[in-house]
């Protein structure tokens, strides 16, 4: 299906701090700049991997240092609830790994934690890449909650997960359809070789180990239902927000939010994109990263 999943599962690696362990895993140069990529909802450091494989060109220079979250894969949530807390794991991690900054990329849900990252730890953060992100509260209905919760207990059924990996990989366009409704769209991705090659790991990466993705899924979703202070004035770093205006998981205003609070920030909208902007459109995408980032370079 995808040379990004045997990659994950070989180099995946646990690295203990003094506020307890986290997942990582690392790609690239080993000597260019590095790239923090934050998963989103559903996640984890597979997830992180192809996010930085999809945002930045094949031939960039970067050392990528993907990580699960609390909660997801292989790093226990162990109360680390907040965006804050999760912030300051990665700082360590970062320090136990020997790197002095890097520039961090977000896609949904790792929108929280990498603003704090950003804000909490200046001196660390280059920069900062905002796809698609959670950036500030997303009610959710108490339903959703609901069975968030009680799939949580099914999906440690091996027998269920894998009836439900085989029905939605039989049809991958019918489950993409959920994220690009417009056909006009959809055609156009699949018809995207890359594109659609990422966009079908995405969607086989959620099936494989489905339990341990959920404690962070429903953290998240809790917690992000909830007003609370977001530090936007704070970030002090060069900050790019990439998203689509018909975003329905993650409406438009939370961008627009963003990029009016944090100082200097750049919104980039991409137009008829939903919440998988980042796929559906693709090169559009990775030109706007790659003048940002050329931009920044000394």
């Amino acid at each position: 299906m995808t040379t990004i999943e045997p990659f994950i599962i070989t180099h995946r690696q646990i690295m203990q701090t003094d506020l307890g362990p986290i997942e990582y895993a690392i790609e690239g140069s080993h000597t260019g700049p590095t790239l923090l990529a934050i998963h989103g909802g559903m996640g984890g450091v597979d997830q992180g991997t192809l996010l930085a494989k999809a945002a930045i060109a094949p031939d960039h220079p970067f050392t990528t240092i993907a990580v699960s979250r609390p909660g997801y894969l292989g790093t226990p949530l162990h109360n680390r609830t907040t965006p804050a807390e999760q912030a300051d794991l990665l700082a360590l991690l970062l320090d136990r790994l020997d790197v002095k900054r890097a520039t961090v990329v977000a896609i949904s849900a790792g929108g929280p934690s990498a603003i704090e990252f950003a804000a909490r730890h200046p001196e660390r953060c280059q920069a900062l890449i905002l796809i698609s992100c959670c950036m500030k509260a997303l009610p959710v209905n108490r339903s959703i909650l609901a069975r968030l919760a009680l799939f949580r207990l099914v999906a440690r059924s091996h027998l269920f997960v894998n009836w439900m990996r085989k029905k939605a990989m039989n049809d991958q366009e019918r489950m993409a359809r959920r994220s690009i409704p417009d056909p006009e769209l959809l055609r156009a991705t699949i018809k995207n070789r890359e594109a659609w090659h990422l966009m079908q790991a995405l969607q086989s990466s959620l099936f494989q180990e489905m339990a341990a993705r959920l404690p962070g899924t429903i953290n998240d979703t809790r917690l992000f239902a909830r007003s609370r202070p977001i530090p936007f004035s704070a970030i002090q770093c060069p900050t790019l927000i990439i998203h689509g205006n018909r975003d329905t998981v993650v409406p438009f205003d939370h961008a627009e939010t963003a990029a009016k609070n944090i100082a200097g920030a750049r919104l980039i909208t991409q137009e008829n994109a939903g919440h998988v902007a980042l796929f559906s459109h693709l090169e559009r995408v990775r030109r706007s990263i790659n003048q940002f980032m050329t931009e920044l370079a000394p």
